[in-house]
C-alpha cells in the first residue's frame, strides 16, 4: 500500500503488529464489553456498525455480544491485525487507511473509533471527522 503520512506507515509496520499482540488478552475484551454496555445501555436498533481502526476486533466482538444481529464492518491499516479480524464471523473487513475510504457509500447506525484519532496526522483530522 502507498501511504501519504508517517502515521499510516508507522501503524502498517511491525509496530502495529506488536501493538496487536500486546493488546490481545481477554482483559481488554472484558473491559470493552463493560464500557460499551454502559455507554450504549439506552440505545436501541443499532443494526450496523463500522469501526475505524478496528485492529483485531476487540471492540467489534464486544458490540456483537451486545447487539448480536448488527452488521459489522472494520477498517484496519495493519495487515496482520486484519488477518485476525477476518477470523471473526460476519465482519466485513477493509484492509486500508482511514484516509482511503472514499468509495464506501454505506451509512451506519454507529460509527466508532477508539484510541485512533490521536494517531491521525493533524492535517488529516478534518477529513476523518467528515467521513465519520
Amino acid at each position: 500500500m502507498n501511504f501519504r503520512t508517517e502515521q499510516e506507515n508507522f501503524w502498517a509496520s511491525t509496530f502495529g503488529d506488536e501493538y496487536s499482540i500486546r493488546n490481545s488478552d481477554n482483559k481488554h475484551f472484558v473491559a470493552n464489553l463493560a464500557l460499551f454496555s454502559k455507554i450504549l445501555s439506552g440505545t436501541r436498533n443499532i443494526e450496523s456498525v463500522i469501526e475505524l481502526g478496528a485492529n483485531i476486533g476487540l471492540n467489534l466482538r464486544a458490540l456483537g455480544m451486545l447487539f448480536p444481529k448488527n452488521h459489522q464492518t472494520g477498517v484496519e491499516i495493519n495487515q496482520s491485525a486484519c488477518e485476525t479480524l477476518k477470523l471473526i464471523n460476519g465482519i466485513k473487513v477493509y484492509n486500508r487507511s482511514i484516509l482511503d475510504l472514499d468509495d464506501i457509500n454505506e451509512q451506519f447506525d454507529f460509527v466508532l473509533t477508539k484510541t485512533v484519532l490521536i494517531h491521525i496526522n493533524p492535517d488529516n483530522l478534518q477529513q476523518v471527522y467528515s467521513l465519520m
